[in-house]
């Protein structure tokens, strides 16, 4: 037989040739082929490559152009900022005083929807000054959002947020960016990328989903829009765009939302076996590490792995957490057993990741529906917790990933303002003309200055003018001497002078040395309708009894003090002088054990005092017990306190 000796060479030569076309393949064809792809670099022209390898078309002069009114332009701009972001999509925007649409014509199905935004400084626009809403057709998705607040909260420039929106058949996709409106500020919006991958239809849309907490499902229909919130490579590091399976998601570290203690196992060549979901669910490298409590089961037993994401309140979320059994000496159903909760509720009493697939390395999810009720917070914790159940084999509990998705409500709403609503002027107006010079700026600055000052001058002309005329003094506070002299309150006068009258200093000729004059001065006085407010009208649920000088009636100021108010009946055989000698009997006497006189008023025929409210009634009633004092009431008997 004859030998070919260039027979060997070739024949290596063609393995090679083919070994490395499968290799080539392998790599660079993705799990999941989308439809659509598209990457539009905002405010720039041409196509430039971006670090995922995908080449971002400009906006300008393509068929990507935004539609405007012709007398309302936006502009485009490039980013003058020194902080080391990417280059595409990021160095240049698209910005404008008014509402822009971009309009993709898109297959029907459902879309990842990405929005880039980079907090820079651009010629023209002010970088605190971009607050805005964006809508995808009938969905907000986007309210009074500002980049520039959003970035510092995370202290970075870049950001980008990514929703999940169907499109129907026959339908366009609509991104529309829309100012915000104020007569005194003009806000701006701007965009820097836009980015449409095409999804599988059941990837995140889902006929059913189980509600923690709940004994019902949410149907995940098409009908909604999702924002992806968090999605976390547990135990491993950031996956970037290109790594995804085909639809350029990002995944995060989760090592800043742990919050229990970790044990880390990890395998890189570990090959996925997807035999019970869909291999483009997640890289294989959210597979191929995990977060487990770890081999001590004595502490296992006392403690639990436990993560905190902060989410908007007011919304339900889609939880999806992904599972698979990566360690060998695991392969039997029953040995790591573990419950699940999801915002302190039991979402999963006995987790087992080998008892849904049946094998090692075969990745899994498991998606739930929690519901975060707004309990006033803009903000909550919600918490992911794995316990270890304790009549498992093994006391340990594991997970590879999570996403959360925030679910639209039933306005088709997705956003919360990240701003506070008192920074924004309410009236609406359009945008201000930008050629307006400075010199009309500094005037309108400064007539705006001068007529609050003219509109606080009539405001203390109005209020002493008030003060003036009024015949009523409701405070519950005296008032000091000197402002009795600078300004003497004409009601004030005529009860001094019935008081001067009543205590010998005029016609009278009682008893009372004059000095007594002062301390009815300095007793408080309150108007006659504070006292109605405060006793509901002298409810007879409020009456607390009845003796000589009147009903007595249980009170509440504005203030919130409780009062005990003594008021004179038009038939009572006691009149203004035994009221006066009240006052300046009781004002006189002044002991931690005796009641305290607060104040008295004195209007029309009404005579009332006010003394604080003593809830364990008065002495008499321990020394005679309550019937006997209820009989006095009955009787009119007097005795020293009525209260």
């Amino acid at each position: 037989m004859k030998s070919h000796p260039m027979l060997t060479p070739i024949l290596y030569l063609c393995c090679l040739f083919f070994l490395l076309s499968y290799l080539t393949i392998a790599t660079s064809t993705p799990l999941y082929n989308p439809v659509e792809n598209i990457v539009v670099n905002c405010g720039s022209a041409g196509s430039l490559k971006g670090d995922d390898d995908r080449y971002w078309i400009g906006d300008k002069g393509s068929k990507f152009a935004p539609i405007e009114e012709p007398n309302h332009k936006s502009k485009t701009s490039e980013a003058q900022s020194l902080v080391s972001v990417e280059t595409v999509p990021y160095m240049t925007a698209r910005l404008s005083y008014w509402q822009f649409t971009y309009v993709f014509p898109v297959t029907p199905g459902p879309k990842f929807v990405r929005l880039y935004f980079y907090s820079a400084v651009y010629s023209g626009f002010e970088s605190s000054k971009d607050i805005f809403t964006v809508k995808a057709g009938s969905f907000t998705l986007l309210r009074n959002f500002s980049a520039s607040i959003y970035t510092d909260s995370l202290d970075r420039k870049d950001i980008y947020k990514e929703f999940c929106i169907s499109v129907d058949e026959n339908k366009k996709l609509y991104l529309t960016f829309i100012p915000f409106t104020s007569a005194s500020t003009n806000y701006h919006a701007f965009i820097n990328g836009i980015e449409i991958v095409s999804m599988p239809l059941d990837l995140y849309y889902k006929p059913f989903v189980p509600v923690v907490g709940q004994t019902y499902s949410i149907y995940i229909d098409y009908s909604r829009a999702l924002e992806m919130v968090y999605r976390l490579n547990v135990g491993g590091g950031a996956i970037q765009a290109e790594e995804d399976t085909g639809m350029f998601r990002k995944w995060s570290e989760e090592r800043d939302y742990l919050l229990s203690g970790r044990f880390g196992p990890h395998d890189p060549s570990l090959k996925p076996k997807y035999t019970k979901i869909p291999n483009y669910t997640a890289p294989d490298a959210v597979y191929q590490s995990a977060i487990s409590m770890g081999p001590d089961s004595n502490k296992n037993r006392k403690s639990n792995l436990t993560w905190g994401l902060p989410v908007d309140t007011g919304f339900n979320f889609l939880v999806r957490l992904h599972f698979c059994e990566i360690e060998s000496e695991i392969h039997a159903s029953g040995t790591r057993e573990f419950c699940i909760y999801i915002d302190d509720q039991l979402a999963e009493e006995r987790a087992d990741v080998l008892l849904w697939t049946d094998d090692n390395d075969t990745p899994y999810y498991k998606d739930y529906v929690v519901m975060i009720k707004n309990k006033g917070n803009d903000t909550h914790l919600l918490s992911i917790d794995l316990h270890s159940r304790l009549d498992a084999q093994l006391i340990d509990a594991i997970l590879n990933g999570v996403e959360v998705f925030k679910l639209s409500d039933s306005d088709n709403n997705l956003a919360r303002a990240n701003i506070a609503a008192s920074l924004l002027d309410q009236q609406p107006a359009g945008a201000a003309n930008e050629s307006k010079s400075k010199k009309t700026t500094i005037f309108i600055a400064i007539g705006s200055v001068l007529g609050l000052l003219v509109v606080l001058t009539l405001v203390c002309c109005m209020v002493l003018c008030k003060l003036k005329k009024t015949k009523h003094y409701g405070s519950c506070h005296p008032l000091a001497k000197r402002w009795w002299w600078s300004r003497p309150d004409p009601y004030k006068r005529e009860f001094s002078r019935r008081a001067r009258r009543l205590l010998g200093n005029e016609e009278s000729h009682t008893p009372f040395p004059s000095d007594n004059l002062n301390q009815v001065q300095e007793l408080p006085l309150f108007n006659f309708e504070m006292l109605v407010s405060a006793t509901n009208d002298f409810h007879l649920s409020n009456k607390l009894g009845q003796g000589g000088f009147g009903p007595v009636y249980k009170g509440k100021l504005s203030d919130g003090q409780e009062i005990a108010v003594k008021r004179l009946s038009r038939t009572s055989a006691q009149g203004l002088k035994e009221f006066m000698n009240e006052v300046v009997i009781i004002s006189k006497l002044q002991h931690r054990n005796l009641v305290r006189l607060l104040g008295c008023c004195v209007e029309g025929e009404e005579r009332m005092l006010l003394y604080e409210y003593m809830p364990n009634k008065s002495l008499d009633a321990f020394l005679f017990g309550m019937e006997i004092v209820e009989c006095r009431q009955r009787y009119s008997i007097n005795k020293p306190n009525d209260i």
